[in-house]
This record gives structure tokens, C-alpha cells and sequence, in this order.
């Protein structure tokens, strides 16, 4: 180790007691020379022999001592000595450099150097050089000796930690031991390359048919598991499109290999590109904008923000201007100001939709517009009849705020026929007034199925509470659909309605989703 050794603590206080008890001898002969000189003279002379053995004894010895503590604190216990030495796994001490300090008998044994070898690491192992030696945190090093593997791990020991809780010294510099151990991995590499040599290639079934690709892969010891189907540009219907692990892979024996058919050419998306502007503008605008481009799959996200008014549009992903499919998921983001800021809602019954709107955001509430019939309105064509939540109630600024608005035909699906939904018993949740839904602007005129979804029960292709299926919609000459009220689960206060219409395949496709509240009735 560099660096010099400096003596603390109580450790300093016994070697140099002696010196201090000579200063207190000189100062008694100053006393007994005023007494009489030639006593002092007498007592000088043994003081000067005393301290000049003292002074010796402390530089000569003070070495020697120092050695014999730092030996004894490397070595503290026999137990701890043997454990050490006798342990199965080569160890070895070595400096901050490298450099070998002490080896156990597993070590000197599997190098074939005496306890007494002292040189660098690097000299038995060239893998571990200075830069692969561990600063703070513990190493591990690939090493071979002989036509064994190895395995080094390297751990730093901080001798300044162990030297200050014993006290006693203290070191000048800093110093670091580095323990080394070795585990051998021959056996274990072996076994690898070994298992890797026994592992199967898989070979490439794309483009092949289901019955050519099992008896290719179960010549080769191989399994099949079909994984599904999907569309594809280059391979023909019926044929492979895909399979995992890719071809090359190297597998064990007996692994399957997954299959993906076929289905033909995907059919082209048709593209919109996102109007720029929307920024700034009021959710509601922003809505029917991505709506009248057939933009059906829309999620409303809610943000605090100092700069954008309560209701207003702070951003779209993906962003405006960007050519996207009609089936894009669009994220709005809308601001609900502060959001520490408490309101009254206003009364707007009677009042025309678009007033009431305004009013309605001018106390920071986010407004949307649902028209609907009910023939005990009490209310004029055009005015709001109901709202969710009631007025008088205080809510946060940027709470959602749902006004239904008088629409004679909104209430009839062509057939003059009111869709009454779920009978609402007091305790449950449910939505707090009809749902009246928008027709989405690809719905192609087929059955419909609508979902609710709430609480993880389900996604957006499947699962959830089924409200109507297999029914064809005629929607309003406004476009609307009157479903009714929808029972919900208990305790929940939000869900997903999704729109899902039957394809030529008898599969349902989802083509709109409208997020519902639910309150407890």
C-alpha cells in the first residue's frame, strides 16, 4: 500500500506518553536545580538518559509497532485466518495497482506460485489489466489459465473504512485493497457449447402451405402452432406470412414454431390529413372537425395549463398537418386551467345551445352538446332541457359539463320507435340521462353491436358489457341515435361505449368509441 500511516485516537496518547512524562521530569529538574545545583545537576543527568532512550526507543520501535497492528488487523483471528487460507475458492489480496499482497493455498495451488509471489495480476492473468480493476463498485472478468475458463470477480476493500472503526490509525492517503476470487466455468461453457451445438436451426416456411411447413419442420424434429392470420402484400392468400422464431434461428428440439397465414393484399387505408389551426380552438369545434373527416377513434385527455383558457385546445397527436389513415387513434388534448380554482354551475335550461355553451365556458366548464328528444322537455326546438352535472353544483374549473339540447328528430331511429335503454334502480350507477350517440361517418349501414367497457374488463376489439347486437341503426336526419340510459358497474364513474359493426366476414370491427360518466342513481 502507498501512502504514510499516521497513529490516532488512543493509540497516540500511549506512544507518546513517555515523551510527554519526560517534558515533566525537566520541568521538576528546573525545581530541584533552585534547591541545589548539584542535585540538579545529578537528576539532569539521568533526565537527559531518559529522554534520549525514550526518543530512540519511539522512532525505532514506532515501524515496527505500526506493522505489528496493520498484521494483526489483516489477520485478526485465527479463525477468520484459517477460514481464509483454507478456502475451497482461489483468493487472492492485491493493491490498488494490481499488484498480488497475499494468496490462500486454493490460489497458490492453481497457479503454482508460492505464497511469497508479489508480482501484478496481469503477469498469471493478462486479462485483468490495470483499467479492468474495479474504482467503487464490484468487476467480473472472463479469464483463462491454462485450458480451464474462469470466471474473476473483484471486490473493492476499503482499508481506510477498516482502519477508522478500529480507531486506532489512520492512513495519510487513500487505500484500497481489491479480493479476487476465481470460479471456474470450464464445465459449465463446456455444457453450453455443447447445448448449442445441439440446437436445431429452424428453416424457412414462408411463402409454404400449412401441410409442406409440418412435414418440413417434422423431419427436423420440429413443431407447428398456428398463430393466426393477417393481411400480406407479397405473400398469396392461404399461404405462410409469417412465422417465430424467424428462419436461422437455433431452437431446442421439439420447439414449435408459430404461423401466421395469409389472408391477401390489406385493403388501402384511406388517408386525412389532420387540420392545422386546431390549437386554441374550443374542444367541441376541434371534435367535429375530426369527426366531419371521419377521424371516429378520438380520446380526450384532460391537463392543467397557466396559458390556455379552460375548454380550449392545447394539442392534437398526431400532430396537425399529419397524413394519417382513418382508423388513427387521435389524441386531444384539452386545458382545464389551474385546476385549483372552484365554480357554480350556471342554469342554462331554456336557454339556445349555443348561449349556453358560452356561458357555460366563460366559468371555465368544458361543454359538450348532446341533441336529444324528450317530450316532457318543457323547452323550445334548440334550447337545453337538461344538464349533467346540475346547476348549483361547485366543481373544479374544467370539470365536463353535458347539455342536452331539444332536437324533435333526435330521438327516433326512422321508425318513429324511442329507445328507452336499461331501467335504472335507485343505488346503481348509471348515466345520468339518455345516451345519444353521433353516427359514425363509416358506418356502412350494417348490424351493430355496442360495448360498454369499464374498469379493465375489456378492449377496444373485444370484451365488456354488450348493450344491443346484431341490430341495424337508422340514425336521425341529424345523425343521432337515442340509446337510452346504460347501467354501469358499481362504483365506477367513467366508461367506453364502442361502436362495432359487422363485416362481410361475420366479424365485428370497431368504428367509433364515446366516453360516457356514470353516476350512482
Amino acid at each position: 500500500m502507498n501512502g504514510k500511516i499516521k497513529m490516532k485516537g488512543q493509540l497516540k496518547i500511549y506512544m507518546q506518553f513517555p515523551i510527554l512524562l519526560g517534558t515533566l521530569l525537566i520541568i521538576m529538574n528546573i525545581a530541584v536545580f533552585t534547591v541545589s545545583v548539584k542535585a540538579g545537576a545529578l537528576v539532569s543527568v539521568f533526565v537527559a538518559a531518559y529522554i534520549l532512550i525514550v526518543v530512540f526507543l519511539y522512532f525505532h520501535s514506532r515501524a515496527g509497532i505500526m506493522n505489528e497492528l496493520i498484521s494483526f488487523a489483516t489477520q485478526y483471528g485465527q479463525v477468520q485466518k484459517n477460514l481464509l487460507n483454507e478456502f475451497i475458492v482461489p483468493y487472492t489480496l492485491l493493491d490498488s495497482n494490481g499488484k498480488i499482497l497475499w494468496l490462500n493455498e486454493e490460489f497458490a495451488k492453481l497457479t503454482g506460485k508460492n505464497k511469497k509471489y508479489c508480482k501484478s495480476i496481469a503477469t498469471l492473468f493478462p486479462e485483468i489489466t490495470k483499467d479492468k480493476l474495479p474504482k467503487e463498485a464490484d468487476s467480473e472478468v472472463a479469464v483463462q489459465y491454462g485450458e480451464r475458463d474462469y470466471k474473476a470477480v473483484m471486490r473493492v476493500i476499503s482499508m481506510d473504512k477498516l482502519l477508522e472503526e478500529s480507531g486506532l490509525v489512520e492512513l495519510a492517503q487513500e487505500n484500497d485493497l481489491i479480493a479476487l476470487y476465481l470460479f471456474d466455468e470450464t464445465e459449465l461453457n463446456r455444457y453450453i457449447r455443447q447445448k448449442e451445438d445441439e440446437k436445431l436451426e429452424v428453416p424457412d416456411i414462408v411463402g409454404k402451405s400449412e401441410d409442406d411447413a409440418l412435414k418440413e419442420l417434422n423431419a427436423k424434429h420440429l413443431g407447428l402452432k398456428k398463430g393466426g392470420e393477417e393481411a400480406s402484400d407479397t405473400v398469396p392468400e392461404g399461404m405462410i406470412a409469417r412465422q417465430e422464431p424467424k428462419a436461422g434461428t437455433k431452437v431446442e428440439k421439439n420447439t414449435k414454431v408459430t404461423y401466421y397465414v395469409s389472408t391477401g393484399k390489406s385493403e388501402e387505408k384511406e388517408e386525412v390529413t389532420i387540420p392545422t389551426g386546431l390549437a386554441g380552438k374550443a374542444l367541441s369545434d376541434v371534435q367535429a372537425e375530426l369527426q366531419q373527416l371521419g377521424l371516429s377513434k378520438v380520446t380526450i385527455e384532460k391537463t392543467k395549463s397557466e396559458d390556455v383558457a379552460v375548454g380550449k385546445v392545447i394539442s392534437v397527436n398526431p400532430k396537425e398537418g399529419t397524413s394519417v389513415s382513418k382508423d388513427t387513434e387521435v389524441t386531444i388534448t384539452v386545458s382545464i386551467g389551474s385546476g385549483d380554482e372552484m365554480v357554480s354551475i350556471p342554469n342554462v335550461r331554456g336557454v339556445k345551445a349555443a348561449d349556453a355553451q358560452a356561458t357555460l365556458e366563460k366559468k371555465g366548464l368544458i361543454v359538450t352538446v348532446e341533441e336529444a328528444y324528450d317530450e316532457n322537455a318543457g323547452v323550445g326546438e334548440g334550447e337545453v332541457y337538461a344538464q349533467t352535472p346540475k346547476a348549483g353544483n361547485r366543481v373544479e374549473a374544467g370539470t365536463s359539463v353535458t347539455i342536452k339540447v331539444l332536437n324533435k328528430n333526435a330521438a327516433s331511429n326512422g321508425s318513429g320507435e324511442t329507445q328507452n335503454g336499461e331501467s335504472v334502480e335507485a343505488g346503481q350507477w348509471a348515466t345520468p340521462e339518455d345516451v345519444n350517440i353521433e353516427k359514425p361517418s363509416n358506418y356502412q349501414g350494417g348490424q351493430v353491436r355496442l360495448r360498454l367497457v369499464q374498469d379493465g374488463d375489456g378492449s377496444q376489439s373485444s370484451g365488456g358489457k354488450v348493450i344491443l347486437s346484431d341490430k341495424v341503426l337508422e340514425f336521425s336526419e341529424k345523425g343521432g341515435y337515442n340509446v337510452g340510459r346504460i347501467v354501469g358497474k358499481e362504483g365506477v364513474s367513467e366508461g367506453t361505449l364502442y361502436f362495432d359493426e359487422m363485416q362481410s366476414d361475420g366479424n365485428y370491427k370497431v368504428l367509433y368509441q364515446y366516453q360516457l360518466e356514470f353516476k350512482q342513481e
